[in-house]
């Protein structure tokens, strides 16, 4: 994904180009306009893919592979309130 945002910051960035060497040059001016447009358009169809293919990924797997996995440690059943907080440097 991080090529897609990458392409339609270059292709932005020479529709800009374009649009701003125009001098008055409607063709020149419609192909910037277009260029910009093609840019984002593209943007949105990859974000939209990407959207649709994770979500069918979580439906097919069950949802646990984009979960965030936290490492289970074997303090897991200390009371909160018998911690003795008071040897804590701030």
């Amino acid at each position: 994904m991080g090529a897609a945002v990458f392409t339609t910051i270059l292709f932005v960035f020479y529709g800009a180009f374009l649009y701003f060497t125009a001098y008055g040059d409607e063709n020149r001016a419609t192909q910037a306009k277009k260029t910009l447009s093609y840019a984002f358009v593209g943007l949105l169809i990859v974000l939209l893919a990407f959207t649709i293919a994770s979500f069918v990924q979580r439906l097919l797997l069950g949802g646990t592979q984009s979960q965030l996995q936290v490492p289970s440690t074997s303090n897991q059943n200390v009371d909160p309130r018998t911690l003795n907080l008071d040897n804590i440097s701030k």
